[in-house]
């Protein structure tokens, strides 16, 4: 379910669909690691602190918090203001 639910929010080809459906993980793939794997993001998902930020141009495009409140937000392809020019 959360996979499904952060698609639409994650691609911009899937904004504002409706997904409905299931996930399937082969059995084989659900092994030692998986688990602690799962565990470790379900704390991280679950936990007071926030989360380690590692910001890119990839990320940062999809998220609506502006520079003024995330300093260490990419920006991609900014404009250049006549501001800015000598």
């Amino acid at each position: 379910m959360i996979y499904i639910y952060c698609m639409p929010r994650c691609r911009r080809d899937y904004e504002g669909a409706q997904l409905e459906g299931c996930v399937v993980i082969p059995a084989a793939t659900v092994d030692d690691r998986f688990e602690e794997n799962r565990s470790h993001f379900l704390d991280i998902l679950d936990s007071e602190t926030p989360a380690f930020r590692v910001p890119s141009e990839s990320e940062c495009r999809f998220c609506e918090i502006t520079s003024a409140d995330c300093p260490e937000r990419i920006e991609t392809g900014a404009l250049i203001s006549s501001e800015d020019l000598p």
